[in-house]
Parts: structure tokens; sequence; C-alpha cells
């Protein structure tokens, strides 16, 4: 009975640990692929001008479609960790086009009717 109890522990400790590093790998690889397209959009550059500054929405966007699909190779092992400052960032600025667009549409179509 007492060695069934020792094993169950020991598991539950195996498992704790192992949500303990899958946050920290899942914040790494975010932190990674979040440096790691910001360091392509910000070193191609195109007559002294980067990607960045010419395509800031396609960079918005490009990072928060990669924090997602981080995210949900994450969820599917099921490892469901919280959002990352990346996560927020990329998501907020994305947010902020959304919104300019559509707040450009909704003036179009108002001066159309």
């Amino acid at each position: 009975m007492q060695l069934g109890q020792e094993l169950q522990a020991s598991l539950m400790d195996a498992a704790a640990r192992d949500q303990e590093f899958g946050a920290r790998a899942f914040a790494l690889d975010s932190e990674i692929i979040s440096e790691s397209l910001d360091f392509v959009f910000e070193t191609l550059q195109i007559e002294g001008v980067s990607a960045a500054d010419m395509f800031p929405e396609e960079r918005a966007t490009a990072v928060a479609d990669s924090l997602e699909w981080v995210r949900e190779s994450y969820e599917m092992f099921g490892l469901y960790a919280n959002a990352t400052e990346a996560e927020v960032e990329a998501r907020a600025v994305v947010d902020a086009f959304v919104s300019e667009r559509m707040a450009m549409w909704d003036e179009q179509s108002l001066v159309e009717v």
C-alpha cells in the first residue's frame, strides 16, 4: 500500500515538473519566433527602407499568426499556458490595424450612402 502511494506521489511530482518545463519551453518558443520574425522584417531592406517600415500590418499579422501557431502546437499536447507578452502585443497591433481598416470602410460606406 505504501509503495503504491509513493509511486503515485512520484508520478504527480513528475507531472508537475513536466508542466513547469512545458510552460518554460512555450515561453522560449514564443520569444524565439517573435524575435526571429522581427529580425527578418528589420533586416530586409529595399532602397534603404526596412520591410518592417514598408509593411507594418503584414509584419504584425505574421508575428501574431506565428505565435498563435506555437500556442496551438502546445495545446495539441495538452499544455495550456498563459499568454506571453509577445502574443498580447502582437494581437493588440493586429486589432488596431483591423479597427483602423473598419473605420475607413464605415466612413467610405457613409460617404457612398
